[in-house]
């Protein structure tokens, strides 16, 4: 970054180098997280780290080789950006424009010193990267600033705005309903709260009976696990709970049902659940300082895994269904004409060169030939158009004249 000519470079450059170069964000610390790098140098985070096995940037693989030195910039990262923060702090020491007041003519002149003016010199820049709109079937990525604008303008009924609480908190309740008409029928629900931001509910309902809740917001891992998501889902009949940190919307849901951050109900709980097909979803989103629970659900891991096999299953039915119903390629329209004979292969296989080369087979080859010419000449004759009615016409209008 230049200024005035000059070279300047501070904490937002040493954030970008630091980001893993698939999720764009800074790779999370803490026991059993590490940072590993390629052979040639270029780290990536832990979980990204799960999902390839070659490098992302220069395709060379991994060797388990760690990058200590990026592990020990991200511990102390905050206490850098603040130290550097407070060294880019100028003072600003323009002289200003002094105005003299007079009181009366016996008064006497006085004129206030001037205090300096702290000003920020670098300011702190947005979240990088791409956010997907996880509204049903769309597939559009924007920046985080772009986002609301476009739940807003294309998925204003599923949208709700809001603020928080006195307890610094916010809870929304829907009634959702049971369909059975795809394979996997998606429900979602969009919230922005001023001071906690965007947050996306989906609801996945499988044909087969279970049902997948995931709440995600679009902001970075580490600005996303401060805030606490409570899902409830009851009716007369049932009530099911559940209590979870929330989650950024670039993770998405098997990924999310491996690491076992959703909530999901086998088919039996449904069905306790629903009411004519139909059943209350409540979202209770908080700080997660500023909660009155500390403890967070433990998932059920055999239920976990049997759902995300059924839903993979179900996900792959599907993608076969919509390639056998894409429509074929336009087949361009043949006119009929008449089938001129031709001679076959099959009449000049099994000879040798001698037989071929021998007069005998010679002669079998001219009268194929005439035998193609005549019939050509049958075609042609019977495609012609008639014109021995024009010719008579054409001789009677001669006589009459001689």
């Amino acid at each position: 970054m230049f200024k005035n000519g000059i070279v300047q470079w501070g904490w937002p450059e040493i954030e970008e180098l630091l980001q893993c170069p698939i999720c764009l964000d800074i790779p999370a610390t803490g026991p059993g997280l590490t940072v590993e790098q390629c052979i040639h140098g270029h780290h990536i985070c832990y979980s990204c780290k799960t999902k390839v096995e070659n490098c992302p940037l220069c395709k060379c693989s991994f060797h388990g080789t760690r990058n200590f030195v990026v592990e020990e910039l991200l511990r102390h990262f905050e206490i850098l950006k603040n130290t550097m923060l407070l060294n880019n702090m100028v003072v600003d020491t323009k002289p200003k424009k002094k105005k003299k007041v007079k009181l009366n003519a016996n008064a006497p002149s006085f004129e206030p010193n001037q205090l300096p003016v702290r000003r920020n010199v670098n300011t702190p820049k947005a979240n990088k990267g791409l956010y997907p709109c996880r509204v049903e079937d769309c597939d559009v990525s924007l920046p985080a600033a772009r986002l609301l604008n476009h739940v807003r303008c294309f998925h204003a009924d599923n949208l709700t705005e809001s603020t928080v609480d006195i307890a610094d908190s916010y809870s929304q309740t829907w009634e959702v309903t049971k369909k059975i008409k795809k394979p996997i029928n998606k429900t979602s629900f969009v919230v922005f709260v001023s001071g906690i931001g965007l947050v996306f509910l989906t609801i996945e309902m499988l044909r087969s009976g279970q049902l997948i809740a995931v709440v995600q917001t679009a902001m970075k891992f580490r600005q996303a696990q401060a805030f606490l998501a409570s899902v409830e889902f009851f009716s007369v009949n049932a009530t099911f709970s559940y209590n979870t940190r929330l989650l950024s919307v670039r993770d998405n849901i098997p990924h999310m049902l491996q690491t076992k951050n959703c909530f999901t109900l086998t088919k039996t709980q449904v069905d306790r659940l629903r009411v004519n097909n139909k059943f209350n979803c409540k979202l209770r989103l908080s700080r997660y300082n500023n909660i009155d629970f500390d403890l967070l659900t433990v998932p059920n891991t055999d239920v976990h895994t049997y759902i995300a096999g059924v839903r993979a299953s179900l996900v792959d039915e599907q993608s076969k269904k919509l390639k056998t119903e894409a429509p074929s390629k336009s087949v361009k329209t043949v006119v009929n004409e008449p089938a001129i004979p031709q001679a076959s292969s099959s009449s000049l296989s099994g000879f040798t060169m001698e037989e071929l080369l021998s007069e005998s087979f010679q002669q079998k080859i001219t009268e194929i030939l005439k035998s193609v010419c005549a019939n050509q000449s049958t075609v042609n004759t019977d495609n012609a158009p008639t014109t021995t009615g024009a010719k008579k016409k054409k001789n009677k209008n001669k006589n009459k004249k001689k």
